[in-house]
């Protein structure tokens, strides 16, 4: 990924977990250069099973497109996506996001030429990272009314009772089946004690789960603008005096967690804001050097985040068709979710 940060997305030692925790059956599709079997582009799909208009559907996820960059100016691009029309659902569309600043990848997709398929702007999400290692922030008095605790497993029930009944208000929601998904790939690692549980009282009112990826997804920095790369030393420095992020030398990896499966009462910041705080105390100044949780742009938890030390990775989330209707006619206004460890 290019920009300010360069940075270099993998999956050591092997691609295909970081595939099945995007989507429960990933279909990967792989373009290898004739004669010498080189693979030279790579794209990913899948279909998971969200909530539309406050109802679940399957819906298509595309990701991990990537072209080697001899055969970006070629048709592989679009031999590509002519295989996957074959792939997905009639009268379907199919979500994918693209990483604002990655403007040539924007305009070529966004294009509908040489038969790719029509993207449709549906708003912008955004992934923050909070600090884990600047220091404690000021987040004002706990509330009194609210209790935190992780969970366990027979909090399951109740669990997916809260999904069942909160999940549909947002488009896009996951519709997991926590008895189902707890144990398989596309839950990989996670526990029910990885979830912080929120109650008001006897009743849950809100939850979250902290997923350590690290084991089969990476990020590593490859490298920085000029003007960044010489500004780095100063910027470090006043990170430390003030706190905030540090930026890491080249070649390093950066150690992450992902808040996942944040759903609250009411989409309340209230509870959110103490679900947060109990996973910063629990974290900061620890292995981890921050946590990052995905949103749409406009929703109002976001601020809850920008109480700590922060930065934003902006992004546009498309819907995509090969017909010539347009699947946002048919959804109801409202906010989107979005998860951060399953882009």
């Amino acid at each position: 990924m290019d920009g300010e940060v360069r940075l270099c997305l993998e999956r050591e030692p092997d691609y295909f977990p970081g595939s099945e925790v995007q989507s429960p059956d990933p279909y990967v599709i792989v373009a290898r250069e004739c004669g010498t079997g080189k693979p030279v582009g790579v794209c990913c799909f899948g279909i998971r099973e969200v909530f539309v208009n406050g109802v679940a559907a399957a819906i298509p996820y595309i990701s991990d497109l990537r072209v080697h960059p001899d055969y970006r100016g070629g048709s592989v691009l679009a031999r590509g996506y002519r295989y996957l029309r074959k792939l997905l659902p009639p009268e379907s569309f199919a979500q994918s996001i693209i990483i604002r600043g990655n403007a040539k990848a924007e305009t070529l997709l966004t294009s509908a030429r040489a038969g790719l398929p029509h993207y449709h702007p549906y708003g912008e999400c955004v992934s923050t990272s909070v600090s884990l290692q600047a220091g404690k922030p000021r987040l004002g008095r706990r509330s009194d009314a609210l209790r935190i605790r992780r969970g366990e497993a027979g909090d399951i029930p109740s669990m997916q009772k809260f999904l069942d009944r909160e999940g549909p208000s947002k488009q896009f929601f996951p519709n997991y089946r926590f008895e189902r998904e707890f144990g398989t790939a596309y839950f990989r690692g996670l526990t029910p004690s990885d979830f912080y549980l929120a109650f008001d009282g006897a009743n849950l009112v809100g939850f979250l789960s902290v997923w350590d990826q690290n084991g089969f997804k990476q990020t590593r920095i490859v490298g920085y603008s000029k003007i960044l790369g010489r500004m780095r030393p100063l910027i470090n420095g006043w990170s430390r005096l003030r706190g905030g992020f540090e930026l890491p030398p080249c070649g390093s990896y950066l150690k992450y967690l992902s808040l996942h499966a944040v759903l609250v009462e009411r989409n309340d910041p209230i509870i959110f804001r103490e679900l947060v705080r109990s996973v910063y105390q629990d974290h900061a100044g620890r292995e981890f050097g921050y946590f990052v949780c995905g949103m749409d742009s406009r929703d109002p938890l976001r601020a809850v985040l920008h109480e700590f030390p922060h930065h934003d990775i902006w992004g546009r989330h498309f819907l995509v068709t090969y017909g010539e209707g347009d699947p946002r006619e048919s959804l109801r206004s409202g906010l989107f979710s979005i998860e951060a460890g399953r882009i």
